[in-house]
């Protein structure tokens, strides 16, 4: 009610306030309704700092992938966080063993270029390849240039 001033005058925060607590209680519905105001859809201000929490306190919790993938991707940006592929690379390992595809795709990208991790080409050709195969088409167009990138290499070395 507070939220969207029906019946109320509109309070943002206070309507907040309820909904956190209804998610912190483990309505997973009003948990997402809180990480997307907390994102900034619905036209209001990007909390930062408040939606990191919330995807740490909701990962932590219960495993909930999205909110492990957002709070790895924060991680990585630096958005709400400090800047650390130390502490997005399990969080990723985590999200791609239970299955995420998406996941899969981020840390094969890691693998790649190094970060946070040793480079391992083996390792990410498979986690991007099984990404691409699980529907993430990102991945497949990444597999695709690397793949050039490969031919191109041995193609051009004898000049």
């Amino acid at each position: 009610m507070y939220a969207f001033g029906f019946g109320v005058e509109r309070d943002l925060s206070r309507g907040m306030s309820y909904w956190r607590d209804a998610c912190h209680r483990g309505h997973e519905a009003v948990c997402r309704r809180v990480r997307l105001i907390d994102r900034g859809h619905r036209g209001e201000p990007v909390n930062e700092a408040a939606a990191t929490r919330a995807a740490r306190e909701r990962c932590n919790a219960t495993g909930d992938v999205d909110a492990c993938l957002d709070l790895a991707d924060r991680a990585m940006t630096g958005r709400g966080a400090e800047r650390s592929a130390d502490v997005a690379v399990p969080i990723y390992q985590r999200a791609c063993a239970s299955g995420s595809m998406r996941a899969c795709a981020a840390l094969g990208a890691l693998f790649l270029h190094g970060v946070g991790v040793a480079r391992d080409d083996a390792r990410a050709n498979v986690l991007i390849d099984a990404a691409c195969q699980g529907g993430i088409t990102e991945a497949c167009a990444f597999a695709a240039r690397a793949r050039v990138g490969e031919a191109m290499d041995l193609s051009g070395g004898g000049d």
